[in-house]
């Protein structure tokens, strides 16, 4: 009886991990299949490389600059499945290779909740800020006031480098904090450097009262716009417009733009939709003619 006892809870101590299991569940959970395959200390290795390397690589092949059709999905997509899998194909193999030890201390249900709950928590909070710290961001258009430049539903890159900013000239589109509400980002076109003079006159912009030529205007959005200024610009300001000057909301409304509110310039579309809910989620179609259109330099 007891020769009978000792072998099964040798058959109990020595039970297998199983591959698939340890890989399912480091897709959802990077690391818990390591754990789940005994070996905790590369549990941690693992999901910190999730991190930190991972997830900005990802980010930034799946905003990736390239700008065909094609080459968006083969580079962009299979990159970006194959890297995820990374993890996963880990905990996958170390199982199997530890798949005749024993079970360990930290094989116990009550050990793989704690850690999905504690990885859930990490990632909810650090992705979106690694994301903020990434030289490229992509940013979702909410409103008409840029068309025809920038449609609702258009998906763009913009370049976050500071380095970039010290150059900019004026029609270039850029991303920056709205003076009164810090925390939300506008994206503009720049049409004052500091210490220009700006008036608009029967909806036409006159700069240092010369008519700028815009010929990514749509004439009709000219129409019935207030005439405004002149104004002179300070030093260390930027005047910022819309393109769609009848309808929106910018410089002409809540002044200009400090140097140190300037985020980022715009770089291209590389992803439209033609329709969003109150979220922002797709709902219209694609619109595939709009994938990889400039927008480092006026139209």
């Amino acid at each position: 009886m007891n020769e009978q006892i000792a072998a099964n809870e040798t058959a109990t101590a020595a039970k297998p991990r199983k591959g698939w299991v340890a890989f399912l569940l480091s897709i959802f959970w990077p690391g818990l299949g390591q754990i789940y395959a005994g070996a905790p200390l590369r549990a941690v290795v693992v999901f910190g490389l999730y991190l930190f390397v991972i997830v900005p690589f990802v980010f930034l092949i799946r905003t990736s600059l390239t700008r065909t059709l094609a080459g968006f999905f083969v580079f962009a997509v299979l990159t970006v499945i194959a890297v995820y899998l990374l993890v996963p194909v880990d905990s996958l193999l170390t199982a199997r290779r530890r798949r005749s030890r024993p079970l360990s201390r930290w094989n116990r249900v009550w050990v793989y909740v704690v850690y999905a709950v504690l990885a859930s928590v990490i990632l909810a909070f650090a992705i979106p800020w690694i994301s903020t710290l990434l030289p490229v961001r992509a940013f979702t258009i909410p409103s008409g006031a840029m068309m025809d430049t920038l449609l609702v539903g258009d998906v763009i890159l913009a370049d976050m480098g500071r380095g970039p900013l010290r150059s900019l000239e004026r029609g270039e589109i850029v991303v920056f904090d709205m003076p009164r509400e810090p925390e939300v980002m506008y994206i503009k076109r720049l049409m004052g450097l500091p210490g220009d003079t700006i008036a608009v006159r029967n909806g036409y912009l006159y700069v240092n009262d010369t008519k700028l030529e815009e010929p990514y205007i749509n004439e009709d959005y000219l129409l019935d716009v207030p005439d405004f200024g002149p104004a002179r610009i300070k030093e260390g300001h930027y005047f910022m417009l819309g393109d769609h000057r009848n309808a929106s909301y910018d410089s002409r409304d809540w002044g200009t733009v400090p140097e140190k509110l300037l985020r980022g310039r715009a770089l291209h579309v590389y992803y439209s939709y033609s329709a969003t809910d109150r979220l922002g989620a797709s709902l219209g179609p694609i619109r595939w003619d709009r994938f990889g259109k400039s927008l480092s330099t006026p139209d």
